[in-house]
């Protein structure tokens, strides 16, 4: 009763009213807080969608040139291998003949 009696009215309105105030300044940060929240959580379920898309614009250039390289080189020793054994049998009549010749 005595302290009732020793505090102002008008200190308690303040005091009030600040509080108050400093409660709805929270609650809307604490909103903010949440629809950051909302709008990150959205942005992270499109991420893969995005990272897919520019792992194709990206890397599929990429690994078909190096494949389309590959395939080339792997032709080209192809191609060298057909034609040396198709002239392995005149390798061999002329290392015949050629030892013939010696003896």
């Amino acid at each position: 009763s005595k302290l009732s009696a020793s505090v102002q009215d008008a200190d308690v309105k303040r005091g009030v009213l600040k509080l108050r105030n400093s409660l709805k300044e929270k609650f809307l940060l604490i909103e903010t807080k949440i629809f950051l929240n909302e709008y990150m959580y959205g942005k992270l379920q499109e991420f893969p969608k995005l990272s897919a898309i520019e792992n194709r614009l990206v890397v599929l250039p990429l690994v078909k040139k190096f494949l389309q390289d590959k395939l080339k080189r792997m032709m080209k020793t192809h191609n060298r291998a057909a034609v040396g054994d198709s002239d392995e049998p005149d390798r061999k009549r002329r290392a015949t003949l050629s030892e013939a010749k010696q003896d």
